[in-house]
């Protein structure tokens, strides 16, 4: 069974960097997943959303 790999939610989307790490069970170390690596561009994305939903949203 093939499994997809978990992206990044950032603005109410699902973002695909492309670059994928595995996620390591620290138990067993056996691989139980991949997830998209975030960089820069995902960082930028995210504080760019939050920047938006922070000022123009109502509290």
């Amino acid at each position: 069974m093939s499994k997809l790999p978990v992206l990044n939610w950032i603005n109410g989307q699902w973002l695909d960097s492309g670059n994928y790490k595995d996620s390591i069970d620290p138990a067993t170390y056996a691989s139980i997943g991949q997830y998209a690596e975030g960089g820069l561009n995902e960082a930028s994305l995210g504080i760019e959303a939050a920047q938006q939903a922070f000022g123009h949203s109502p509290w």
